[in-house]
């Protein structure tokens, strides 16, 4: 008896409104993703042409000046895990869409391991995050 009541815990029933909304995620998720990949591009092509522009050959004397320079290695390398991160996102909504609509249960309990993968991803973004703001708040008092 008891293995049955555990068995039943673990049943979800997907209705109408939750294929709806399972497809206006993936309909969003893709204009998020295009969007962003936009913005992703902008934000590396502007630190490559600082990079280019400033050389940065100066010798380093103060925590400010360190921040500069870091900051655009940082910023690309924040926009492209950001990147890879809605990448698992938009792909983990595509997945889920796809097995609500042939009704395979399996590749629906598959597609969560995209959603665990941005979740890893999510968690350096915000590791690289909070990494510039302790160097941040060490340039603002230094």
């Amino acid at each position: 008896m008891e293995n049955e009541t555990n068995k039943d815990i673990f049943e979800i029933k997907l209705n109408e409104t939750g294929k709806r909304y399972i497809q206006k995620f993936s309909s969003l998720g893709s204009i998020i993703l295009i969007i962003n990949v936009f913005v992703t591009l902008i934000i590396i092509g502007l630190e490559i042409y600082s990079l280019a522009r400033d050389n940065n050959t100066k010798t380093i004397t103060s925590p400010k000046e360190a921040y500069f320079l870091i900051y655009p290695y940082y910023s690309i390398c924040y926009s492209i895990v950001a990147l890879a991160g809605l990448y698992y996102y938009v792909l983990f909504f595509k997945k889920i869409k796809n097995s609500v609509t042939n009704s395979d249960e399996l590749r629906f309990n598959l597609s969560f391991k995209y959603l665990y993968r941005n979740a890893l991803i999510f968690l350096i973004s915000m590791i690289l995050f909070t990494l510039i703001a302790v160097f941040q708040v060490f340039v603002v008092f230094y």
